[in-house]
């Protein structure tokens, strides 16, 4: 863990682990850990968003884990605990993401609690990249928080423009100079390493496979996002400027065989003026979005009504 990473105190239930992506790259993650639940009902990895690093969701991870559940939180090579050295030269695009480190997570997950109902929450770009996971075949229960595939015509109507100069222009621009993309200096999130910038930035059509190079990078894949056949809670928020209710369909149509329950929520439903990309993970807005991912993935029956639990400040 860097300085000042939310983790470095740890609390209680926190374990921080090393582990190998499924091509040997190292891989840095921590447990949550219940101790009132030695034989957890779920196992559930966190797949990060794009540029996200993992601590970022310690507060979603703390509340799955005090309902039941075994947890696996992990950031993606060259993210977060994962970062070693410089990005330039790093080869980290979404399918290395997606089909080894997530992949690799899964599997980890898998095998240390065998006997739990595997689980995933996948948050804005993780959702795309899941599918990509070999063993993808294996979760039996996914949520998808702000689920979208980067495409920027699903990008939020009013936000559209200014995004797309921002992740589209420029950031291929910055990419292309740097070797990898500064999102630090720049306040836009993790630096992020250049072939997924690229793959970003190059999200300009709907179909994943609409050109030639989307079809031999993602061609391959396509089978194996038709054989996920969780079940899925899928939510979006309607003044996400990145994954607006929209772009969950262009995300939930790569998943054929998955059945899906797809909610949206407003701001006011939640009696509050604004909640955006980042209000699954914030402590004054999560809770309800917490609370909905633990009764998913725990299979319990007890739903909140988000109407009765406005969250005040």
């Amino acid at each position: 863990m860097t300085p000042g990473d939310p983790l470095t105190a740890s609390t209680s239930r926190a374990r921080r682990i090393a582990f190998e992506s499924l091509d040997g790259t190292p891989l840095a993650g921590t447990w949550y850990l219940d101790a009132s639940y030695p034989l957890p009902r779920a196992v559930v990895v966190v797949a990060p968003g794009g540029g996200i690093r993992a601590a970022s969701y310690r507060r979603l991870a703390e509340h799955l884990c005090t309902a039941g559940a075994a947890v696996l939180c992990f950031d993606y090579r060259g993210i977060g605990a994962s970062r070693s050295g410089r990005l330039r030269g790093l080869e980290a695009n979404m399918v290395t993401w997606g089909r080894d480190d997530l992949g690799a997570a899964l599997a980890h997950a898998a095998a240390r609690f065998p006997t739990a109902s595997l689980g995933v929450v996948c948050h804005s770009i993780g959702c795309a990249m899941v599918g990509m996971a070999r063993n993808a075949a294996d979760i039996r229960r996914v949520v998808f928080l702000a689920p979208h595939t980067a495409y920027f015509g699903d990008y939020r109507r009013l936000a559209r423009l200014p995004m797309f100069f921002a992740w589209h222009v420029l950031m291929p621009a910055l990419t292309r100079v740097a070797g990898y993309f500064p999102g630090r200096v720049l306040r836009l999130g993790e630096d992020l390493p250049k072939g997924f910038a690229l793959e970003w930035a190059g999200r300009l059509h709907r179909d994943v496979g609409a050109t030639a190079s989307d079809r031999s990078r993602w061609g391959p894949l396509l089978d194996t996002y038709g054989q996920v056949r969780a079940d899925a809670l899928a939510i979006s928020i309607t003044d996400d400027a990145f994954a607006p209710p929209a772009a969950a369909r262009s995300a939930l149509d790569l998943y054929p065989a998955m059945q899906a329950t797809h909610t949206v929520v407003a701001p006011r439903d939640l009696g509050l003026e604004r909640l955006g990309h980042m209000a699954f993970l914030r402590e004054r807005t999560g809770p309800w979005f917490w609370q909905q991912a633990a009764a998913w993935l725990l299979q319990s029956e007890a739903q909140v009504d988000y109407a009765s639990r406005p969250i005040t400040a």
